[in-house]
């Protein structure tokens, strides 16, 4: 019986279907691998829109909360401006909560964020009623009352106090514990829309990024595929979609930028990748930068202060600690604002007086720190002139209730490097004894006396 030959055309027609077979298939890949970049980078600039609407809005509240203190302690007429433009044109508050229905309408963060426009609305009742109540104790005209308070009407137990006594009361109605509360109720309810925003983000792009990474590897076995039975093509293939596949995957493991060569289909998506890494990137930064930073001054925080003690202190520096006077009576008496605005006074006069080597950090709520590298006790002039640029800054400072500083110094000895901190916190300690406002360089009778009043106390 004679052998039947299976006809090339046949073996062609069929290579040929399973090629555009694979092609089709390899092409429907691409288009999700396509989709699913363009998903991830969508989801990305949801979150930083979101992220910042919610941000935008507690630092609307807070405008208002600054305004509305200020002016009923102070009756500056531009206060009661500034909180009214941020009610009637800025509106931050209300752009925030637009944003969030746009991007999570359906999500717990925008009712969480609702809730907290609204309880911030319920506030600003209370501002504009303290705000009117503190005018007439101003002597606002008639006129300008009605122009900037048209619907609010006092009670007529208020009408009927003292200039002075409407100036007291509405100073409580800002400062008390029903306002702080309430103040309290909406940062809660911002925090936990912006968690809850981290959170549905951070499942969104795990799940996203799992697609990608499943659509990457099933478009690169059919290019492989392909290419063992075209080898014809092998040449083009491998130029412009095996080898940059090929690296893609390793590149995207190890989260690097991948290179734009190759076919178009994944030139853009490499551009669409990038993209999405860059911005993923720069958040991972602003976690890690925040992680070792003060959020109020933009110092060193106390966890990267301890960190660089601990590395420095074998490499002869001078430890600076340094206490606000009285902090605690400027909050009592301005208000938390005010308060926050001198302690980033503050830290912004020993950021730009220190050497961009030193390590200025906010370790406490009035503490600051300062490591300065390669100093040793020879120059004590150096500090002494960094410390009087800092005190001539401070006494110089407008606008702000004035502060003085205490100031405890010490050097990291060669015989005993590891009680540095100690030393300047001994140092300090006689410096507040003296009177405060003023600086002392570590003594040993300093432990001395320690030891003396810790026996006396046994």
């Amino acid at each position: 019986m004679k052998k039947r030959h299976v006809r090339s055309s046949i073996i062609y027609v069929i290579f040929t279907v399973i090629v555009a077979v694979l092609g089709c298939l390899a092409l429907v890949s691409l288009g999700r691998l396509k989709s699913g970049v363009r998903q991830m980078q969508d989801i990305t600039e949801r979150y930083i829109e979101s992220q910042q609407a919610v941000s935008s809005m507690r630092e609307g509240s807070d405008y208002l909360t600054m305004q509305a203190r200020e002016y009923v302690i102070t009756g500056d007429p531009e206060n009661l401006r500034g909180y009214l433009r941020e009610v009637n044109e800025t509106k931050r508050r209300d752009n925030a909560l637009k944003v969030l229905e746009k991007n999570q309408a359906e999500g717990t963060a925008y009712q969480q964020l609702t809730n907290a426009v609204e309880n911030s609305n319920a506030l600003a009742e209370i501002e504009i009623y303290a705000m009117r109540l503190a005018s007439e104790g101003y002597e606002m005209s008639e006129t300008e009352l009605e122009n900037y308070f048209p619907d609010i009407e006092l009670t007529s137990e208020d009408q009927a106090l003292s200039g002075e006594e409407k100036k007291e009361k509405a100073i409580d109605l800002m400062f008390n514990q029903n306002y702080t509360e309430m103040k309290h109720v909406i940062m809660n309810d911002s925090y936990s829309s912006l968690e809850e925003l981290i959170g549905t983000t951070r499942d969104s792009q795990i799940a996203s990024y799992e697609e990608t990474e499943r659509q990457v590897r099933t478009v690169l076995w059919f290019t492989i595929i392909a290419l063992l039975a075209v080898i014809a093509l092998l040449a083009i293939n491998m130029v412009l979609v095996v080898i940059p596949m090929n690296k893609s995957v390793s590149y995207i493991r190890n989260a690097k930028p991948l290179q734009l060569k190759g076919a178009a289909e994944y030139v853009y998506l490499a551009e669409a990748y990038n993209l999405m890494l860059e911005k993923t990137t720069e958040h991972q930064e602003k976690l890690s930068y925040e992680a070792s930073h003060d959020e109020l001054t933009d110092l060193y925080n106390r966890k990267m202060f301890e960190e660089m003690r601990l590395e420095l202190v074998d490499k002869g520096i001078a430890m600076l600690l340094i206490d606000v006077d009285y902090f605690k009576s400027v909050n009592d008496t301005y208000g938390h604002a005010v308060g926050d605005q001198v302690l980033k006074n503050v830290a912004s006069i020993l950021a730009h007086s220190f050497r961009l080597e030193d390590y200025v950090s906010r370790i406490g709520g009035d503490e600051f720190a300062v490591i300065m590298r390669h100093m040793d006790s020879n120059l004590k002039y150096v500090v002494e002139a960094k410390i009087q640029h800092v005190r001539e800054m401070l006494a110089a400072t407008e606008d702000l209730p004035p502060v003085t500083l205490s100031i405890g110094i010490s050097f990291s000895e060669r015989d005993n490097r590891e009680d540095v901190y100690h030393k300047a916190d001994l140092a300090l300690y006689d410096v507040k004894e003296r009177g405060r406002n003023g600086y002392a360089f570590y003594e040993p009778w300093m432990s001395e006396k320690e030891i003396k009043e810790k026996n006396l106390t046994h």
